[in-house]
């Protein structure tokens, strides 16, 4: 009989799938668990009780969760609000006195709209946009006075859904080179529809018509100047009429972001790997002038339109996750977004219901279509190259469906980045992400008679809509330190249960008796190891030791809980003496 003596000094792979557990001989393994309920890993590697759960609001009989998502905003004064949007209005939150506003109607909302709304905060305002939806403005003013409003653009870009060209038979004569451009033809030509259509002349010359003044003359700004002011002989220039209105008539950008003081639009009906920048100073002025870089344009990432634009972010360059693909309007060698090359050096592919969130060092997570995984993007200097890399490869038994998550920034004692995820089963899990310190450990979030939909990060703050399915009730809740027993005044309980034996795995034949265990931790008020109690009073830190009864079979495993106790405690390793041999021992 061989006595296996195992030290466990960090959890920072949190709870693994169970497809590794025949590779005992990975750091994975070594570092991991079968099961993380209701604690979340440190910085340092340990695992510490969860905070416990408060409610914000509780929603009226007959509301539905399913038909909300929290969207998180503040004023310029740093004032942090929650606003919750739902079918026909939306609901602030002034979160410095943790109570509701008067809701702001809102017709435009509805219930096809709001899984997929998209949103960016810009000055006293928050911008919501969905193709459904007609980009709407929700204003704060003194007071804490919201509105909302539809957004009247200025300016709506063109763009060349289906080309429909032609070359009349008439010569053209330009009033000018450049600059506002007055275009004279001999025979009747243009039309009132011809607004915002374009006249492009060989061998060069391009104007887009802003003036009809006749069906022998229009005007417009040479986005590209002539090349003398002569007539133009026929067939030397071309009518562009396939130009449309980037937006309207019931169809409505997607995504929206702002940038160097632009407001992005992207993700068109029929164009969908396409996007629009502003006016740079006048975010609803998509006026393209006269092509400089004063002034808005539209460009194009992909041909492919089936690689949709998901989301956008602004950072020292524009980045667009899309359904397939990742891409950078890569700003480093010209600031001016419409020179700028678009570089695509990633194919991981972006959900539409979770936008990317900023990780560490400039890192964005997000998550790949499909419940595939969740990756990091970022800019990697020694290979000069836009890179992701998925990091969830060994909790992806959890990914089912995500649909919401929400970045953590942590607080004096959880120092690192908590990545929140709800996923399609309403259940709530919590990755602790310090990719550079190797650290990626996933936990459960199990509250006795709850479920999750919608999470978000407000202020220093995780804010959630849950769903307590004894009182029928949905609420928004928050984790509180200071709520470390209850959540809604129920007891809960954290506990994990250890891989088996890791470095010397028993034949199936044999069986292993774990004979004594070491426990590690700071401020237990109450331990128990296999239901068998360790220790029980007052807040204590130090070594616990248990003995296990002869005989005691673990399966090679150890399950280590709290009992529901009340203190902030932290795991910090665990030692195990066992005993391996055949079944005749």
């Amino acid at each position: 009989m061989k006595k296996i003596s195992v030290y466990q000094g960090n959890f920072t792979k949190g709870e693994i799938d169970p497809h590794l557990y025949a590779s005992p001989h990975l750091n994975t393994y070594r570092e991991g668990l079968e099961s993380a309920v209701n604690v979340w890993a440190t910085a340092t590697g340990a695992i510490a009780k969860r905070y416990g759960i408060k409610v914000l609001h509780d929603f009226p009989s007959g509301s539905d969760g399913e038909k909300m998502k929290l969207i998180p905003f503040r004023n310029s004064a740093g004032t942090d609000f929650l606003c919750v949007a739902r079918v026909g209005e939306i609901l602030p939150f002034n979160l410095l006195l943790k109570s509701p506003l008067a809701p702001v109607p809102c017709a435009a909302l509805t219930e096809q709209v709001i899984p997929l709304l998209n949103f960016s905060a810009y000055g006293d305002s928050l911008i919501l946009v969905e193709s459904g939806l007609s980009p709407q403005q929700l204003k704060w003013a003194a007071g804490d006075n919201f509105t909302v409003e539809t957004i009247n653009f200025s300016h709506i870009p063109t763009f060349e859904f289906s080309p429909s060209n032609s070359n009349p038979s008439t010569t053209l004569t330009p009033s000018a080179k450049a600059g506002y451009v007055t275009l004279t033809t001999a025979a009747d030509v243009f039309q009132q529809s011809d607004l915002g259509k374009y006249v492009e002349a060989l061998p060069t010359g391009r104007v887009k018509i802003f003036t009809y003044n006749g069906a022998r003359s229009v005007a417009g700004f040479a986005e590209e100047e002539f090349f003398d002011t002569a007539a133009v002989p026929a067939g030397n220039w071309t009518l562009e009429r396939g130009w449309e209105p980037l937006w309207g008539n019931d169809f409505y950008p997607a995504t929206c972001i702002f940038h160097e003081d632009r407001l992005i639009l992207a993700n068109f009906h029929r164009a969908r790997t396409t996007f629009a920048y502003s006016i740079a100073g006048a975010p609803f002025d998509f006026s393209t002038g006269d092509g400089s870089i004063a002034f808005g344009g539209v460009r194009t990432l992909s041909r492919d339109q089936s690689d949709a634009i998901r989301h956008a972010y602004s950072a020292n360059s524009l980045y667009f996750f899309c359904y397939n693909s990742e891409y950078v309007v890569d700003q480093n060698q010209t600031l001016e977004l419409g020179m700028a090359p678009i570089r695509h050096d990633s194919s991981r592919g972006c959900m539409a219901e979770i936008k990317p969130m900023e990780g560490e060092d400039g890192g964005l997570y997000f998550f790949q279509p499909n419940g595939r995984g969740i990756s990091e993007f970022r800019y990697y200097f020694d290979r000069a190259s836009y890179e992701a890399r998925n990091f969830s490869a060994h909790f992806g038994h959890l990914l089912s469906g995500p649909r919401s998550a929400a970045l953590w920034k942590g607080d004096d004692y959880f120092s690192t980045n908590i990545l929140f995820f709800v996923t399609e089963d309403k259940k709530l899990f919590a990755v602790t992400v310090k990719l550079e310190e190797k650290i990626c450990a996933c936990c459960r979030v199990e509250p006795e008679n709850l479920n999750f939909d919608s999470v978000c990060t407000a202020g220093n703050q995780i804010y959630f809509i849950q769903y307590d399915r004894v009182m029928d009730v949905y609420s928004i809740g928050y984790f509180d330190r200071n709520a470390s027993r209850s959540d809604g005044d129920v007891p809960f309980e954290s506990k994990i249960t250890q891989l088996p034996i890791a470095g010397e795995m028993p034949f199936l034949t044999d069986s292993v008796s774990t004979t004594a265990t070491v426990i590690y931790a700071i401020d237990v008020g109450k331990l128990l190891i296999e239901g068998r109690r360790v220790y029980e009073g007052k807040a204590k830190t130090g070594r616990f030791v248990h003995t296990f009864p002869t005989g005691f079979e673990s399966g090679g495993k150890v399950t280590i809980s709290d009992g529901g106790q009340s203190a902030n405690w932290t795991l910090c390793g665990i030692g195990r003496e066992a005993l391996v041999g055949g079944p005749d021992r």
